[in-house]
């Protein structure tokens, strides 16, 4: 059986430490035997070591879907146009400040 794992993945700031939590528990289901696929959602996931990458890129795009959500007008835009904003340098750029961040007005995303 194939499993997928959706992780919110937070940068480098552990709010509720879910992320870890995810991660030790794709590791034991592989070390099991278990088929199990690391998928992040918005940033990548990072701990004190350094980037722990999923298996695939980045499903939505963290810095993209807040500027959508911000600017309506880029909600129609093609995603050859709002892909470079999902790059990798700039989702790493974006979880390491994702600690900085303040929930004041973010209440619609």
């Amino acid at each position: 059986m194939r499993i997928v794992h959706l992780v919110p993945g937070l940068g480098n700031a552990f709010y509720c430490e879910n992320c870890i939590k995810d991660v030790g528990l794709v590791r034991a289901l592989r070390d099991l035997g278990h088929d199990v696929v690391l998928v992040p959602l918005y940033l990548p996931i990072m701990s004190d070591a350094g980037e722990v990458s999923g298996d695939t890129d980045v499903f939505f795009g963290a810095v993209s879907l807040y500027l959508r959500e911000k600017f309506t007008f880029l909600g129609n835009l093609p995603q050859w146009l709002t892909r470079p904003l999902d790059s990798p340098l700039l989702l790493r750029l974006a979880a390491r400040k994702a600690g900085t961040m303040s929930a004041n007005g973010h209440e619609n995303l």
